[in-house]
């Protein structure tokens, strides 16, 4: 049980935004996408998520989401 404990403190959390253009975001593979932050937990990973969405005001807002390190999509599979 340990054992389990402990492989899910290694999980790290990446701050990620699609490359390109706005418009293709959302069909582009998470695996494409580009890490713009490393972080130890899902919580300070959405608190700097949610600090950049607020320089964003005059411009249409950046997709970026919180994915933990050791998610199957960012395999590329």
């Amino acid at each position: 049980m340990k054992l389990r404990h402990t492989a899910l403190a290694l999980v790290g959390w990446y701050l990620m935004v699609p490359p390109g253009r706005l418009a293709t975001a959302y069909y582009t593979p998470l695996s494409q996408w580009k890490v713009t932050g490393i972080f130890d937990s899902e919580v300070a990973c959405k608190k700097t998520q949610a600090a950049h969405q607020g320089f964003l005001y005059e411009r249409p807002p950046i997709p970026s989401t919180c994915i933990a390190s050791d998610d199957l999509r960012l395999k590329g599979k």
